[in-house]
């Protein structure tokens, strides 16, 4: 059984990165299973996506900002940032915005930051940080 479980993943984690997503796995994460964060050019605006799993978080907060950068290497800005709570925070949370009117060959990626928060949300106990592919437009 342990065997098909991890195939299963191994395929779904393909399947992800064919999409152009960024997926943050890290072995240390003790609220989230994975963390994704995409993007995705389109006519005359960019859809940025964040996602969280989190398998026993009272709270998530998922925060998104689309960052511009006029090389794709540095001085990287956030153009704009969402953000979204989560309650209950258990399973798996999305935040899809679209950002408009970006400028002609400009350098572009989404940052996602997922927080799992205890149910009064007077405590952090677990972020997570993903970056994107960086596209060009």
């Amino acid at each position: 059984m342990k065997r098909v479980k991890a195939v299963s993943s191994k395929i779904l984690l393909v399947f992800l990165l064919t999409l152009g997503m960024t997926i943050s796995t890290q072995a240390r994460m003790s609220y989230f299973s994975i963390v994704t964060s995409s993007i995705t050019p389109e006519i005359g605006m960019i859809t940025c996506s964040g996602s969280a799993t989190s398998v026993n978080a009272s709270v998530v907060v998922i925060t998104m900002m689309i960052q511009e950068s006029p090389n794709g290497t540095s001085n990287w800005t956030t153009a704009q940032t969402w953000s979204r709570t989560f309650t209950p925070g258990t399973g798996t949370k999305m935040l899809t915005q679209n950002y408009f009117s970006p400028k002609t060959g400009t350098y572009y990626r989404v940052y996602v930051t997922a927080t799992a928060k205890n149910s009064d949300m007077t405590k952090n106990l677990e972020s997570v940080n993903v970056i994107s592919r960086t596209i060009r437009y």
